[in-house]
């Protein structure tokens, strides 16, 4: 029985700016979303992949909120493409139209901004250009580890989703 995938979704101090009268929120301030994922490989012969893809939302230079999913049989290339999905996802769901991503995936952002690649999954392109279509998206990229401080909260919390996934799974062996 798999569970996978996994989503989670961790509210901290979600600080909603509407406008009075109205469940409509403001275009502004842009909603910042910082995005990571990370992929490693368990079993003999490396044969079980596991993924992780994080969002960290950044609302007036406050955490408002992290999303996590753990995913399998993916690549880390997936799992950066699938953090920038879901993220978008969540800013939609929570009436964010007006949003900037920030990652140190460079594939991430052309794979998804470009015409059609063989490379991306034809769902997540599809997706992303709905919410193109219907959201102000920019994209940033960042130098990843090279101290900016929201991209490293993502990534240390893909790392450590990693390390504790790890030590719950160390003992089964997953050979094909």
């Amino acid at each position: 029985m798999s569970i996978l995938p996994l989503t989670i979704l961790l509210l901290d101090n979600l600080n909603s700016k509407t406008n009075p009268g109205s469940s409509v929120q403001k275009l502004e301030p842009v909603l910042e979303i910082y995005t990571d994922g990370s992929c490693w490989n368990k079993g003999k012969n490396k044969s079980y992949n596991l993924s992780c893809s994080v969002a960290v939302f950044v609302l007036d230079n406050k955490i408002i909120e992290k999303l996590v999913t753990i995913r399998n049989h993916t690549t880390s290339n997936v799992a950066e493409i699938d953090a920038i999905i879901l993220a978008l996802e969540v800013a939609w769901d929570l009436m964010y139209l007006n949003v900037k991503i920030y990652t140190d995936s460079e594939y991430a952002i052309k794979r998804l901004t470009r015409d059609m690649d063989s490379e991306v999954n034809f769902s997540s392109k599809l997706k992303y250009e709905g919410f193109h279509n219907a959201m102000e998206i920019t994209f940033q990229h960042v130098k990843g580890h090279n101290g900016n401080k929201y991209n490293e909260i993502a990534d240390n919390l893909c790392r450590t989703i990693r390390k504790k996934h790890q030590s719950i799974i160390k003992d089964l062996d997953y050979e094909g």
